[in-house]
């Protein structure tokens, strides 16, 4: 309860009727005569509109100061400013907004307004969507809830025994929502006390059937909504092994119930869609150190929101795709001949390999060919030898010696470590003994 409301519900029995006279009269049916302070014709509720517990919504229509949005009445209609309800960052290019029961109120959207017009008793629902510039829909939901004026124990009729109901709550000290207390104040002077039993007691006739004069009194309430995610990207300054992803997004709850413990998840794929994606196990923050295994890879993130508290604290799972595949973060071989585990490799033909991108040779470093069989080195260049070594872009070609090798033994090619480098200067890991395996069919 709002503290304005607590230090109006003092609530009083030093005026109006005492309890044995309300009691007295119960069991009496009576209808509604227009009282004197009557809002105009023109609409058919009393102020004010009160807020029970929207978190963007003021405590009430008469309220100007503090956050949230006015409630701005007019005839039969009230409306609320959208621009308080989504982030103000967040630009709204289409605004929704419809009632679950059109004949207790009717709802629209003119961005950024949300327009209600009251028709009768009985509670409905408000549902607003508002739809982002990239296309993706925040929703809220809340009560209008409208009861006949004097109606304080919500029975549909108006009794003697709605007196009795105020005198009661007076008896027992009740702390009361802004709804009830707004609905219990029937003298509207925005107190509650035994004074107001009085006057819902010398407002009707003795009539058993309201006649057209009938008002009534309007409470907005909040209905928890899941917390949303949104607006969700995956940044990294490269897709390169060894550079940090994070999973960026906004985060939205209606009822600005704070973000709690929200988990993550982390995939790699095949394809740029993710649809043959697979779980990364383990990985379950919101960044993601990208690993050699992830090279050619698309790596996504699964954000599933989770608020601080309320009653829905989980929201609906959202996919971050990534701007690109993994690359390495230095040259890798990306095609060779003779092919690993060759056994019938023409003695003839030069040896090839492919990188991923554009490398130049570094002196000093040398490729070897190892004889498997009595672990030896069978012959060598340096990287950068220019007669036996030729580089194109990014692919090298060994024009090798063929007699010197021998035949049907399996060969290992070993790259030194740093032998070559990209453009930017990162350097080749170079390939180890027995990562590049084959074998000549026969000698020259």
């Amino acid at each position: 309860m709002n503290d304005y409301w607590r230090k109006m519900t003092a609530l009083s029995l030093k005026k109006g009727p005492s309890l044995f006279v309300c009691a007295a009269v119960l069991g009496t049916t009576l209808s509604l005569s227009a009282p004197a302070y009557a809002i105009p014709e023109s609409s058919n509720y009393f102020l004010p509109v009160v807020n029970n517990d929207l978190q963007w919504v003021k405590f009430d229509s008469n309220a100007n100061a503090g956050m949230g949005s006015t409630i701005d009445v007019y005839g039969s209609y009230f409306a609320l400013d959208s621009q308080k309800l989504f982030p103000p960052s967040t630009v709204i290019t289409m605004l929704t907004a419809t009632s679950s029961d059109m004949s207790v109120a009717s709802a629209n959207a003119y961005l950024p307004n949300i327009e209600m017009e009251i028709f009768g008793p009985g509670t409905t629902e408000i549902r607003v969507e508002g739809v982002t510039a990239e296309n993706e829909k925040l929703t809220e939901h809340f009560r209008v809830t409208v009861n006949r004026f004097a109606d304080t124990n919500k029975d549909g009729i108006i009794t003697s025994a709605d007196a009795f109901h105020i005198v009661r709550e007076l008896n027992r000290n009740s702390a009361l929502t802004n709804g009830d207390f707004n609905l219990y104040d029937i003298d509207r002077d925005r107190s509650v006390t035994a004074a107001d039993a009085s006057a819902l007691m010398s407002l009707y006739t003795g009539k058993t059937v309201l006649d057209s004069s009938e008002k009534y009194v309007v409470t907005l309430s909040a209905i928890d909504d899941a917390p949303v995610i949104y607006s969700g990207s995956l940044y990294a300054d490269t897709w390169v092994t060894g550079q940090t992803v994070t999973a960026e997004y906004s985060y939205f709850d209606p009822e600005n119930d704070f973000e709690g413990n929200s988990r993550f998840k982390w995939f790699r794929s095949s394809q740029a869609d993710g649809s043959d994606r697979t779980e990364i196990i383990g990985e379950t923050s919101y960044t993601y150190t990208l690993q050699q295994a992830d090279i050619n890879y698309y790596v996504f993130a699964e954000v599933t929101p989770v608020a601080a508290s309320g009653d829905l604290l989980t929201g609906q799972t959202v996919l971050l795709k990534p701007a690109s595949v993994v690359a390495s973060a230095t040259p890798i071989i990306v095609s060779r001949t003779p092919l690993h585990g060759s056994n019938n490799a023409n003695p003839g033909d030069d040896i090839v390999f492919t990188f991923d991108r554009d490398i130049v040779a570094v002196p000093g470093k040398y490729i070897k060919i190892i004889s498997m069989l009595e672990n030896t080195e069978a012959l060598s260049y340096p990287s950068d030898y220019p007669d036996h070594v030729l580089i194109d872009g990014n692919t090298v070609t060994i024009k090798v010696l063929s007699w010197l090798l021998p035949s049907n033994t399996p060969l290992s090619i070993i790259i030194e470590e740093g032998a070559f480098e990209d453009l930017d200067g990162n350097a080749f890991a170079g390939t180890v003994l027995a990562e590049w395996i084959f074998a000549h069919s026969v000698g020259i």
